[in-house]
């Protein structure tokens, strides 16, 4: 029963375990894989704007321009995944997507000049009005990707701690167990199969000496 018992509070811990390590993965893990993702997209808008500026053919603009424009929706919908998986950040989240639906708009004047190669013009109106803009935004998404990671690992620490608890605890539980076990075993042996046996030998012995008078009682 002990023994029985050990292996159902070591699975039933275990089960726990390996559930937090599933959510841990399922979770955790994505929210940081998707916010480095939009500072990539981030990254990648502002080189479509620069490649808009850069590029002389009216074909190659717009085809960098149309990969522009769906970048934000794109970040977005990582953004959002974000917030499902780790609420804590949904207010940071929501300030992330304010600015950049403020980045597109400040770019509506570059994507203009860029198309009329004005291309002078369109850098200057990005120091002016989208650096501002786009370093912070970068900044912030860097530092809730730090912030994520580091909760990340201290989650999977905790885990790790809680394993090596359960895996000692049961190690105790089953040493504890085999010990009562065998003490069990001792006691029936001495009690139950020992002194009864000691008693017919000392009874029989009487009886081959003569005594017919000795009897054998129940232990």
């Amino acid at each position: 029963i002990v023994m029985a018992g050990t292996v159902w509070f070591a699975m039933k811990q275990m089960t726990v375990i390996d559930d937090a390590y599933s959510a841990f993965i399922a979770k955790d893990a994505r929210a940081v894989s998707e916010i480095r993702r939009t500072n990539r997209l981030v990254s990648a808008a502002m080189y479509r704007l620069y490649r808009m500026i850069g590029e002389t053919s009216p074909d190659q603009i717009k085809a960098s321009e149309d990969e522009l424009i769906k970048i934000p929706d794109a970040a977005k919908v990582s953004l959002s995944g974000i917030q499902a998986e780790v609420p804590a950040f949904t207010a940071r989240i929501d300030a992330v997507i304010v600015k950049i639906d403020q980045f597109m708009a400040e770019i509506r004047d570059v994507r203009r000049l860029a198309t009329l190669n004005r291309n002078d013009e369109a850098v200057a109106v990005i120091h002016a009005k989208v650096d501002p803009i786009i370093a912070p935004l970068m900044a912030e998404i860097s530092v809730m990707a730090d912030e994520m990671q580091a909760a990340m690992v201290k989650g999977s620490d905790e885990l790790t701690d809680r394993t090596n608890e359960t895996r000692t605890t049961t190690m105790a539980l089953a040493a504890g167990g085999m010990t009562l076990g065998i003490a069990i075993v001792i006691l029936v042996s001495i009690f139950g199969i020992s002194r009864p046996l000691a008693s017919l030998v000392a009874v029989l012995q009487r009886m081959a000496a003569g005594d017919f008078a000795a009897e054998i009682t129940a232990s």
